[in-house]
């Protein structure tokens, strides 16, 4: 899914882009990262290895290559030949100039932004939640909140909870809310309509259509999810609020915040960081928003 989407983006053939990131998930190197051994070697030289199973930037990275080399090599190939012709060599550089290169980055990127926030989180604590909560708007927008799932759920095997995961409840309910503020300044009811529509969608869990629909076209809005998801990801690390099972965040995701030993401050304190998020968002973003006309 991630690589038919990439290609959408990269405008390279969906069906090749799905081949550049299967063969990420080759038996041979998948077992060899199991074993420890090396899987095989190119021109002479250990292609890197890594467990690409849940990765983002490798497949992402993988595409982008491919639709450089793709359009590249259809530029110089007869009309007579580009069927059979482009696809083959696309295929027959790009895989190999993934595995080698392409792929090893992307995993050295998410390995990189994955320790860079449990260093802030060890470190700075409020801070940090409040840093990776303002900027988690940017980091969706982007595509790259996947990389802290591997986080989340090493978190949640070894201690029994995780502290990243709330952070992602505010920032869909600071969608929310920014996206249900900046509608009361819409004029026009289809645009109001579907603003409220995208603030539904971002409280049940699925941020994207608030966020490419409402807040980056309309601009203040977008601050407003950013500054009210902010003071929620600050209040997680302050009230000590602890996600309990790994799961998209969304208002339907609330039961997993119950503390399994019965106590009833983790999904008071949860509430209050939800509720926070949502109002600041829809304030900042009904004040700053100007009236948007049909």
């Amino acid at each position: 899914m991630l690589a038919v989407s990439s290609a959408r983006k990269f405008r390279v053939n969906e069906f090749l882009a799905v081949c550049v990131a299967g063969s990420l998930l080759y038996p041979t190197p998948t077992a060899a990262v199991e074993s420890g051994e090396i899987a095989f070697t190119l021109f002479g030289i250990a292609v890197p290895q890594f467990s690409y199973s849940s990765s983002v930037f490798p497949v992402i990275f993988g595409v982008a290559g491919l639709s450089l080399v793709y359009h590249a090599i259809d530029r110089f190939v007869p009309d007579l030949f580009k069927l059979v012709v482009v696809p083959a060599l696309s295929l027959m550089i790009v895989i190999p100039l993934n595995l080698m290169l392409l792929a090893p980055i992307g995993a050295w990127c998410g390995i990189g932004l994955a320790n860079g926030i449990v260093w802030l989180f060890s470190t700075l604590g409020p801070v940090a939640g409040f840093l990776l909560g303002f900027f988690m708007p940017l980091i969706v927008l982007f595509g790259m909140h996947q990389s802290t799932s591997p986080i989340q759920i090493a978190n949640i095997a070894q201690m029994g909870y995780d502290y990243l995961l709330p952070v992602s409840f505010c920032h869909n309910l600071a969608e929310s809310g920014a996206s249900f503020g900046a509608s009361l300044r819409m004029k026009d009811p289809a645009m109001r309509s579907a603003g409220i529509t995208c603030a539904f969608s971002a409280f049940m869990g699925i941020s994207e259509p608030a966020l490419f629909t409402v807040q980056v076209p309309n601009k203040t809005p977008l601050i407003g999810a950013m500054v009210g998801c902010g003071v929620g990801g600050a209040l997680t690390q302050i009230l000590g609020v602890k996600c309990f099972g790994f799961v998209m965040p969304g208002i339907t995701s609330l039961p997993v915040y119950m503390d399994p030993t019965g106590a009833v401050w983790n999904i008071i304190a949860i509430l209050i960081c939800l509720v926070a998020s949502f109002a600041i968002s829809a304030g900042v973003a009904f004040a700053f928003t100007k009236p948007i006309e049909p």
